[in-house]
């Protein structure tokens, strides 16, 4: 959020065994999954169990199709 590569209301994404997981980034840069809030990506992952990097884990829903995080992230080195 604080570099303007996901906006509020984005939904991210992580494709499991069982099927998808959709996370929400809320105005303040928290994360809402179901009926909880998660301070971080991290905290959000180790909830669910997910043992791959969150950055791998997750992608994001944009206007030009999902990316991976890791991919943003890398837009920021």
């Amino acid at each position: 959020l604080d570099n303007d590569l996901i906006q509020p209301g984005v939904e991210l994404i992580a494709e499991t065994a069982e099927g998808e997981i959709v996370a929400s980034v809320l105005p303040d840069g928290r994360l809402h999954y179901e009926d909880e809030t998660f301070a971080s990506l991290i905290e959000l992952s180790d909830a669910l169990g997910l043992q791959e990097s969150p950055w791998q884990a997750w992608s994001a829903d944009l206007a030009d199709g999902r990316v991976r995080l890791a991919v943003l992230r890398e837009l920021l080195a």
